[in-house]
């Protein structure tokens, strides 16, 4: 009867690499849900008038693969809601539609990131720059809603 605990050298390399490849997807789904809320959190507080997409469907960011597409009618509808939002309460912003620009590129970087070899790689880096960046602009566009 074999240990169910295996021993460090016990362990194949591909199973290390599988363990990786899970801690990842475990790391990107709780960032994700964090980077949804955020999004959520940021349309509950623009008027229902303003409101271009209900913040329940944020949620729908999980949905693998639909999340590729939807991801830029995210971007849009919410860089409109918070255009309106900003112009309602006379807070200036710098971007017609904030965020539009960092969040349609990291959603173009990040299809591009199933490209093979190295220019996949460097999509899939880019895309992952791009996507904070995003977040830290809507971020940014919360709390500027919220000191008003």
């Amino acid at each position: 009867m074999k240990p169910i605990f295996l021993q460090a050298s016990e362990i194949s390399q591909e199973q290390t690499l599988l363990l990786l490849a899970l801690f990842a997807l475990i790391v990107l789904i709780v960032l994700g849900i964090f980077y949804i809320q955020t999004l959520a959190s940021t349309l509950q507080i623009i008027s229902d008038e303003n409101r271009k997409i209900p913040s329940s469907n944020m949620w729908l960011l999980l949905v693998p693969v639909f999340n590729l597409i939807y991801h830029f009618i995210v971007v849009g509808k919410l860089g409109e809601s918070l255009s309106l939002e900003f112009k309602k309460k006379g807070i200036y912003h710098s971007e017609s539609r904030p965020g539009f620009s960092i969040g349609v590129a990291a959603g173009v970087l990040n299809i591009a990131s199933i490209l093979p070899d190295e220019l996949g790689i460097l999509s899939a880096v880019a895309s992952v720059i791009c996507w904070v960046i995003y977040w830290i602009r809507i971020s940014s566009c919360k709390a500027s809603l919220l000191s008003r």
